[in-house]
């Protein structure tokens, strides 16, 4: 959530959000998006040979569908 912070200190990998605070894989309820920020996460932990930050493909965007559980 914060690049400038995570290059400052070392992180290995990292994957960074443009998504509010509170809200690192997305707006809540919104699994679709949840599910598709996690998998950015893992693929990269599996896939970086080296340190590494990269911006996620996906944006914040509210939803006005409402989810029910």
């Amino acid at each position: 959530m914060l690049p400038e912070l995570t290059q400052l200190v070392g992180t290995p990998r990292a994957l960074t959000v443009r998504f509010p605070y509170g809200a690192p894989f997305g707006n809540p309820f919104n699994r679709w998006l949840q599910t598709r920020v996690l998998g950015e996460a893992l693929a990269m932990l599996v896939e970086a040979t080296a340190p590494a930050m990269k911006p996620s493909q996906y944006r914040w965007r509210q939803s006005r569908e409402r989810v029910s559980w």
